[in-house]
């Protein structure tokens, strides 16, 4: 990202929060920010643990009542199928979290409350660890049965 834009956007970020009296700042919502730092921060760890997730999910849809030879040969296409799958929900991920700091910064200045382009509480995680600050939370399940 240009470092150009990114000292604009912190500026206009600082200004809008010190333009805004502090009973309205107290009212309104910093979730959409929050999320936004949660997933931009957490996609990249989503992104390294997706071999791992897509391997744990191929395995759990191969069980059942298949003979092994067609587990032995159907592992190897969900692996890289919920690998590929992995990666571009990672992504959404990540852009998702870039979308909301606009979405924050407006909520801020207007006390509008917006929803989550991308909710990660909805996903189970191989990591989750909800505090009020700052949700930890990676190695999303993207795609689950």
């Amino acid at each position: 990202m240009n470092p150009r834009i990114l000292k604009l956007a912190t500026a206009a970020l600082f200004l809008a929060a010190a333009l805004a009296p502090r009973s309205a700042l107290a009212a309104r919502s910093w979730h959409p920010l929050k999320r936004a730092a949660e997933n931009m921060l957490q996609s990249p760890l989503d992104l390294a643990l997706s071999p791992v997730t897509a391997g744990m999910q191929a395995h759990k849809n191969l069980q059942g009542k298949r003979k092994l030879w067609q587990k032995i040969v159907a592992y190897p296409f969900g692996f890289f199928w919920y690998t590929s799958l992995h990666i571009a929900a990672t992504s959404a991920r990540l852009v998702g979290g870039l979308l909301e700091i606009p979405v924050g910064v407006a909520t801020l200045a207007t006390g509008w409350e917006a929803g989550p382009l991308f909710n990660a509480n909805d996903l189970p995680a191989l990591v989750s660890y909800p505090t009020k600050p700052f949700d930890v939370r990676f190695g999303l399940y993207h795609v689950s049965d």
